[in-house]
């Protein structure tokens, strides 16, 4: 998971193509909670390991997309958890 703080007035930017992008390896959702600023970004993403997280993070593509994304970014927090998918039981 990880949560980014961008410049005030830039989401727009920030959500097109070559800011925030998807990429082949992972599912990732990122929404704008908190201030109504639109500056607080979460995005999740989905991996079958951690090594597979890790080889994503240092490739070529990766670097592309987080430079790209460099100039709208104030800070930046990335957190590796590892998770279950959860049932809910039918009544």
């Amino acid at each position: 998971m990880t949560t980014r703080q961008i410049e005030p007035g830039t989401l727009a930017d920030f959500e097109r193509p070559g800011g925030r992008t998807r990429t082949q390896r992972a599912c990732c959702a990122a929404t704008r909670i908190g201030s109504a600023d639109e500056r607080e970004i979460i995005g999740v993403s989905f991996w079958a390991s951690q090594e597979l997280c890790q080889a994503w993070r240092s490739s070529g593509p990766e670097a592309r997309r987080r430079e790209a994304m460099a100039t709208y970014v104030l800070g930046e927090e990335e957190r590796f958890y590892r998770g279950r998918e959860l049932h809910v039981p039918e009544h």
